[in-house]
């Protein structure tokens, strides 16, 4: 599925994972071979502001995880 832009001003958007053993922020997540979810998931947005890249203050989501 091709992504949808909803609003043309956002020109990029970067990741985040958290790790749970280590409690480090990674660029990439597999989560096959890590058969588990990250304990947190960052998020930043760049927009255009007057022609120029803005880099936007991230937000991160926590994951919540319960057992069985």
């Amino acid at each position: 599925m091709a992504p949808i832009v909803v609003d043309p001003s956002f020109t990029a958007v970067r990741f985040r994972y958290l790790r749970d053993t280590e409690g480090s922020w990674e660029e990439s997540w597999d989560g096959a071979q890590e058969r588990a979810v990250p304990r947190a998931v960052e998020v930043t947005l760049t927009t255009m502001v007057g022609g120029q890249p803005v880099e936007q203050p991230p937000v991160s989501v926590s994951i919540r995880v319960t057992s069985p």
